[in-house]
């Protein structure tokens, strides 16, 4: 098996996906409570979001 070809760690790692993160619609913001505004995923109205960014409460 030719070494590129081989699973890493950067290609096998689930990516988390993070308040911040750039979007072009609300879909696609996979965070609970949050949705898309200029271009990034945000909270919705009422929620604020965790230190780790990875969370609407």
């Amino acid at each position: 098996v030719a070494a590129a070809s081989r699973p890493t760690p950067a290609t096998i790692r689930v990516v988390t996906a993070l308040l911040g993160d750039l979007c072009t619609d609300d879909k696609d913001c996979t965070i609970a409570n949050s949705e898309c505004v200029n271009g990034g995923c945000t909270c919705s109205s009422g929620f604020s979001e965790t230190s780790d960014r990875q969370e609407c409460f």
